[in-house]
């Protein structure tokens, strides 16, 4: 699912998990919105995450993307 845009990925679970005609693609992405937006503000740090975290935050550097 990952690299995939959130619509496409949601048809596909919808449909792998036979759950066409109980749930649209659309409803799944509101759902999720919604947990993600309860689950976020508490979510914790994984151990050792907060010093490199601190440290870009820092020191921000530029980052080059190409695309062809």
């Amino acid at each position: 699912m990952m690299g995939k845009k959130a619509l496409d990925a949601a048809k596909i679970l919808i449909e792998e998990t036979g759950l066409q005609g109980q749930l649209t693609p659309e409803e799944f992405l509101r759902e999720r919105e919604a947990s993600l937006d309860r689950l976020f503000p508490q979510a914790e740090l994984l151990p050792g995450a907060a010093a490199p975290a601190a440290s870009r935050l820092a020191h921000p550097c530029s980052t080059a993307r190409a695309a062809l």
